[in-house]
Protein backbone atom coordinates (compact mmCIF):
# COMPACT_ATOMS: atom_id res chain seq x y z
CA UNK A 1 0.00 0.00 0.00
CA UNK A 2 3.06 2.54 0.09
CA UNK A 3 3.03 4.73 -2.71
CA UNK A 4 6.70 6.13 -2.91
CA UNK A 5 5.73 9.02 -5.48
CA UNK A 6 3.77 10.52 -2.29
CA UNK A 7 7.26 10.43 -0.54
CA UNK A 8 8.99 11.95 -3.65
CA UNK A 9 5.95 14.46 -3.75
CA UNK A 10 6.47 15.19 0.05
CA UNK A 11 10.42 15.17 -0.23
CA UNK A 12 9.88 17.85 -2.97
CA UNK A 13 7.73 19.71 -1.43
CA UNK A 14 9.96 20.39 1.34
CA UNK A 15 13.02 21.38 -0.85
CA UNK A 16 14.80 18.39 0.89
CA UNK A 17 17.62 16.16 -1.44
CA UNK A 18 17.59 12.62 -0.85
CA UNK A 19 20.51 12.46 1.34
CA UNK A 20 18.41 14.85 3.53
CA UNK A 21 15.79 12.44 4.26
CA UNK A 22 18.28 9.46 4.01
CA UNK A 23 20.17 10.93 7.45
CA UNK A 24 16.71 11.90 9.21
CA UNK A 25 15.73 8.14 9.33
CA UNK A 26 19.48 6.72 8.99
CA UNK A 27 19.11 4.99 5.68
CA UNK A 28 21.21 5.45 2.61
CA UNK A 29 20.64 7.58 -0.06
CA UNK A 30 20.36 5.08 -2.20
CA UNK A 31 17.53 2.70 -0.24
CA UNK A 32 15.30 5.84 0.15
CA UNK A 33 15.52 6.15 -3.79
CA UNK A 34 14.32 2.74 -3.95
CA UNK A 35 11.43 3.67 -2.12
CA UNK A 36 10.37 6.51 -4.39
CA UNK A 37 10.86 4.41 -6.82
CA UNK A 38 8.27 1.41 -5.92
CA UNK A 39 11.45 -1.00 -5.78
CA UNK A 40 11.41 -0.96 -2.04
CA UNK A 41 8.46 -1.13 0.81
CA UNK A 42 9.36 0.48 4.05
CA UNK A 43 8.18 -1.29 7.67
CA UNK A 44 5.29 0.33 9.17
CA UNK A 45 8.09 1.36 11.40
CA UNK A 46 10.28 2.94 9.02
CA UNK A 47 7.29 4.76 7.19
CA UNK A 48 6.22 6.31 10.78
CA UNK A 49 9.66 7.94 10.93
CA UNK A 50 9.44 9.32 7.37
CA UNK A 51 6.26 10.61 8.00
CA UNK A 52 7.67 12.53 11.01
CA UNK A 53 10.39 13.73 8.67
CA UNK A 54 8.36 15.06 6.03
CA UNK A 55 5.65 16.07 8.53
CA UNK A 56 2.77 14.30 6.97
CA UNK A 57 0.83 11.63 8.74
CA UNK A 58 1.48 8.16 7.77
CA UNK A 59 -1.75 7.79 5.75
CA UNK A 60 -0.14 10.18 3.56
CA UNK A 61 1.97 7.58 1.69
CA UNK A 62 -0.82 5.24 1.67
CA UNK A 63 -3.03 7.61 -1.11
CA UNK A 64 -3.16 6.79 -4.37
CA UNK A 65 -4.23 10.01 -6.33
CA UNK A 66 -3.00 10.94 -10.04
CA UNK A 67 -0.23 13.38 -10.09
CA UNK A 68 -1.95 16.08 -12.24
CA UNK A 69 0.92 19.34 -12.02
CA UNK A 70 3.56 18.69 -14.77
CA UNK A 71 5.90 21.12 -16.29
CA UNK A 72 4.22 20.99 -19.02
CA UNK A 73 0.58 21.72 -18.07
CA UNK A 74 1.97 24.76 -15.83
CA UNK A 75 2.53 28.24 -17.09
CA UNK A 76 5.97 28.19 -15.63
CA UNK A 77 7.29 31.79 -15.60
CA UNK A 78 10.81 31.32 -14.56
CA UNK A 79 14.25 32.73 -14.56
CA UNK A 80 17.02 31.12 -17.35
CA UNK A 81 18.75 30.27 -14.39
CA UNK A 82 16.48 28.47 -12.33
CA UNK A 83 17.84 25.77 -10.30
CA UNK A 84 16.32 22.23 -11.44
CA UNK A 85 15.50 22.09 -6.92
CA UNK A 86 14.08 25.16 -7.21
CA UNK A 87 11.87 24.09 -10.57
CA UNK A 88 10.58 20.55 -8.90
CA UNK A 89 10.16 22.03 -5.02
CA UNK A 90 7.27 24.64 -7.14
CA UNK A 91 6.09 21.77 -8.63
CA UNK A 92 5.36 19.71 -5.84
CA UNK A 93 4.02 22.47 -3.91
CA UNK A 94 1.63 22.89 -6.51
CA UNK A 95 0.53 19.62 -6.83
CA UNK A 96 -0.20 19.69 -3.51
CA UNK A 97 -2.20 22.98 -3.29
CA UNK A 98 -4.25 21.29 -6.45
CA UNK A 99 -5.27 18.53 -4.06
CA UNK A 100 -6.53 20.92 -1.62
CA UNK A 101 -8.33 23.07 -3.72
CA UNK A 102 -10.14 19.88 -5.34
CA UNK A 103 -11.27 19.09 -1.41
CA UNK A 104 -12.38 22.66 -1.00
CA UNK A 105 -14.57 22.55 -4.39
CA UNK A 106 -16.53 19.51 -3.00
CA UNK A 107 -17.22 21.84 0.38
CA UNK A 108 -17.88 25.20 -1.03
CA UNK A 109 -20.33 26.91 -3.05
CA UNK A 110 -17.80 28.65 -5.40
CA UNK A 111 -17.57 30.98 -8.41
CA UNK A 112 -18.04 29.14 -11.64
CA UNK A 113 -14.90 29.08 -13.91
CA UNK A 114 -15.18 31.84 -16.78
CA UNK A 115 -12.27 32.20 -18.44
CA UNK A 116 -13.08 31.67 -21.91
CA UNK A 117 -10.74 30.26 -24.68
CA UNK A 118 -10.00 33.16 -26.74
CA UNK A 119 -7.41 32.51 -30.19
CA UNK A 120 -5.43 35.92 -30.63
CA UNK A 121 -1.80 36.22 -31.86
CA UNK A 122 -1.27 39.48 -33.28
CA UNK A 123 -0.55 42.66 -31.08
CA UNK A 124 -4.20 44.04 -32.28
CA UNK A 125 -5.92 40.43 -31.71
CA UNK A 126 -4.78 40.35 -28.09
CA UNK A 127 -5.49 43.95 -27.57
CA UNK A 128 -9.03 43.52 -28.50
CA UNK A 129 -9.09 40.17 -26.66
CA UNK A 130 -8.09 41.86 -23.24
CA UNK A 131 -11.08 44.22 -24.13
CA UNK A 132 -13.85 42.39 -24.85
CA UNK A 133 -12.69 40.39 -21.63
CA UNK A 134 -13.22 44.14 -19.81
CA UNK A 135 -16.88 44.59 -21.83
CA UNK A 136 -18.00 40.32 -20.45
CA UNK A 137 -16.67 41.22 -17.12
CA UNK A 138 -18.53 44.07 -16.99
CA UNK A 139 -15.56 46.24 -15.98
CA UNK A 140 -15.72 49.53 -18.22
CA UNK A 141 -12.56 50.87 -18.65
CA UNK A 142 -11.21 52.44 -15.85
CA UNK A 143 -8.98 50.89 -13.17
CA UNK A 144 -9.35 47.48 -11.87
CA UNK A 145 -9.70 47.84 -8.10
CA UNK A 146 -8.62 44.28 -6.93
CA UNK A 147 -6.97 41.91 -9.63
CA UNK A 148 -6.66 39.01 -6.90
CA UNK A 149 -10.69 39.68 -6.26
CA UNK A 150 -11.02 39.66 -9.95
CA UNK A 151 -9.05 36.41 -10.55
CA UNK A 152 -11.31 35.09 -7.44
CA UNK A 153 -14.51 36.11 -9.19
CA UNK A 154 -13.60 34.24 -12.54
CA UNK A 155 -13.53 31.00 -10.68
CA UNK A 156 -10.23 30.85 -9.84
CA UNK A 157 -7.97 30.74 -6.52
CA UNK A 158 -4.97 33.18 -5.93
CA UNK A 159 -2.23 32.36 -3.63
CA UNK A 160 1.42 32.45 -2.87
CA UNK A 161 3.97 29.91 -1.75
CA UNK A 162 6.21 31.42 0.89
CA UNK A 163 9.55 29.61 0.01
CA UNK A 164 8.90 30.59 -3.73
CA UNK A 165 12.21 32.13 -4.37
CA UNK A 166 13.19 35.04 -6.70
CA UNK A 167 14.04 32.29 -9.28
CA UNK A 168 10.02 31.84 -10.47
CA UNK A 169 8.05 34.99 -11.31
CA UNK A 170 5.07 33.65 -10.90
CA UNK A 171 2.62 30.85 -12.54
CA UNK A 172 -0.72 29.93 -12.62
CA UNK A 173 -2.19 26.06 -13.65
CA UNK A 174 -5.28 25.70 -15.81
CA UNK A 175 -6.85 22.66 -13.32
CA UNK A 176 -10.78 22.20 -13.62
CA UNK A 177 -10.39 24.71 -10.94
CA UNK A 178 -7.36 27.24 -11.85
CA UNK A 179 -4.98 28.93 -9.58
CA UNK A 180 -2.65 31.49 -9.97
CA UNK A 181 0.62 31.70 -7.72
CA UNK A 182 2.43 35.06 -6.92
CA UNK A 183 5.65 36.19 -5.59
CA UNK A 184 5.54 37.61 -2.50
CA UNK A 185 9.33 38.47 -2.73
CA UNK A 186 8.08 41.14 -4.91
CA UNK A 187 7.66 44.09 -2.72
CA UNK A 188 5.70 46.09 -5.75
CA UNK A 189 2.39 46.27 -5.59
CA UNK A 190 2.12 47.41 -9.51
CA UNK A 191 4.02 44.46 -10.50
CA UNK A 192 1.72 41.77 -8.74
CA UNK A 193 -1.41 43.20 -10.06
CA UNK A 194 0.32 42.96 -13.82
CA UNK A 195 1.63 39.38 -12.56
CA UNK A 196 -1.76 38.21 -11.86
CA UNK A 197 -3.22 40.05 -15.14
CA UNK A 198 0.33 38.33 -16.97
CA UNK A 199 -1.32 35.02 -15.64
CA UNK A 200 -5.01 35.50 -16.13
CA UNK A 201 -3.64 35.64 -20.27
CA UNK A 202 -1.89 32.31 -20.12
CA UNK A 203 -5.46 31.11 -18.67
CA UNK A 204 -7.20 32.89 -21.52
CA UNK A 205 -5.01 32.61 -24.61
CA UNK A 206 -3.33 29.50 -23.77
CA UNK A 207 -5.24 26.77 -22.98
CA UNK A 208 -2.80 23.05 -24.04
CA UNK A 209 -0.09 25.29 -25.27
CA UNK A 210 3.22 25.29 -23.28
CA UNK A 211 4.16 28.57 -22.42
CA UNK A 212 7.38 30.03 -20.78
CA UNK A 213 9.06 30.97 -24.59
CA UNK A 214 9.55 34.48 -25.43
CA UNK A 215 6.24 34.41 -27.85
CA UNK A 216 4.13 33.29 -25.54
CA UNK A 217 5.47 35.35 -22.55
CA UNK A 218 5.05 38.47 -25.19
CA UNK A 219 1.31 37.87 -25.98
CA UNK A 220 0.56 37.42 -21.94
CA UNK A 221 2.20 40.74 -21.11
CA UNK A 222 0.75 42.41 -23.89
CA UNK A 223 -2.91 41.13 -23.05
CA UNK A 224 -1.92 42.05 -19.59
CA UNK A 225 -1.27 45.82 -20.04
CA UNK A 226 -4.27 45.74 -22.65
CA UNK A 227 -6.48 44.74 -19.72
CA UNK A 228 -5.17 46.72 -16.79
CA UNK A 229 -4.80 50.15 -19.14
CA UNK A 230 -6.74 49.71 -22.77
CA UNK A 231 -5.74 51.49 -24.91
CA UNK A 232 -9.27 53.45 -25.75
CA UNK A 233 -9.12 54.66 -22.31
Amino acid sequence: MFNGSNLRLARLYHELSLEQVAERVSKTRQYIQRLETGIAVPTPVLAKELAVALKVTPEFFRLHEPQRVNEELVHFRKREGTRVSTRLSTLAKAELYGRLITLLDRQLELPPVCFQEITAHTPEEIESAAEKCRVDWGLGLGPIDNMTRLAEKLGAFVTSFDSLSDEVDALSVPLERPFIVRNRAKKSACRQRFDIAHEIAHLILHSGITTGDRATESQANRFASALLLPRSA
